[in-house]
């Protein structure tokens, strides 16, 4: 074999060995999506109740088309859906939950159907509209099981318990989270399981069953996707270590906390529940 062959051969050898780790270098973030578009995803995400959130989006989607990433644009259509739940615009909220099926139905990202159908079972229990609440979460199950989707399926049982829970059935709502956290287990959907954690460690809490919310807090803090969705973990911990008297505890997630909310915000609810444990910290 003559020498510029095998030089040849261990050059093209070499490339296809160096190709698998570029890909992984080009999706390194959650949504294993092209690097350069989860950073404008991310900028996207901290403005999310601000009305130029929808150019931006739109801007997304069309970035994502000439890169080819088809789930980025899934992506950016479940950020408009954000947008109109947080500023609770319910005609523009369905108007672009019909929109964002009628594109993620013709992907491999069917998740992305049931992601938005979230906001509007939510939008409905935040406003007590339980008939219209039950009709949703009726037809989101079904098609869930009429797709086969994985993630429908498993977050069917965690509307059902949202629904149980806002209508006062404390315990059938956790044993629907139950049932979520058990079919996630059971498919290996690890990324799931952050929301069903958070939500039984909620549900425990509310329930004063201190030892298991904090069990189920670190399980959801352990599996959290996004570095955002930490900062709801860490008050209600603190609030935990606080009643069990573990100060040490206490200032480690309020640390945590304070450096957190240097980048993110948090939720209205949170922030209740933020200011409720300072007032009682500095009663302690």
């Amino acid at each position: 074999m003559r020498i510029v062959d095998i030089i040849y051969r261990f050059l093209l050898s070499t490339l296809l060995l160096l190709l698998p780790v570029q890909i992984l270098i080009a999706q390194n973030n959650p949504f294993k999506i092209d690097d350069e578009l989860y950073k404008y995803y991310d900028r996207c995400g901290h403005l999310v109740k601000q009305p130029k959130v929808l150019k931006m989006c739109d801007t997304l989607i069309v970035m994502s088309k000439k890169k080819g990433d088809i789930k980025a644009q899934c992506l950016a259509y479940a950020l408009r859906g954000d947008y109109f739940y947080y500023n609770q615009d319910l005609k523009n909220l369905l108007i672009e939950k019909k929109k964002t099926i009628g594109f993620v139905s013709k992907t491999p990202f069917k998740q992305y159907i049931f992601s938005i159908w979230n906001r509007v079972i939510a939008y409905y229990l935040m406003r007590s509209m339980l008939d219209e609440a039950l009709v949703e979460v009726k037809k989101y199950q079904a098609e869930a099981l009429r797709l086969n989707n994985a993630y429908g399926i498993g977050f069917g049982y965690k509307k059902l318990s949202d629904l149980y829970s806002r209508m006062g059935y404390s315990k059938l709502a956790l044993t629907e989270l139950h049932n979520a956290e058990r079919y996630y287990q059971e498919n290996g959907m690890q990324r799931e399981l952050y929301n069903i954690y958070s939500a039984i460690a909620n549900a425990y809490l509310n329930d004063s069953q201190f030892d298991e919310a904090k069990r189920y807090y670190l399980l959801a803090l352990n599996n959290s996707p996004l570095e955002q969705s930490k900062g709801a973990l860490y008050v209600p911990l603190m609030r935990i270590y606080l009643q069990s008297n573990d100060i040490r505890e206490v200032e480690k997630y309020r640390d945590l906390l304070e450096r957190w909310k240097k980048q993110y915000s948090l939720t209205e609810l949170s922030q209740n529940a933020e200011i409720k444990f300072y007032a009682d910290y500095y009663m302690l």
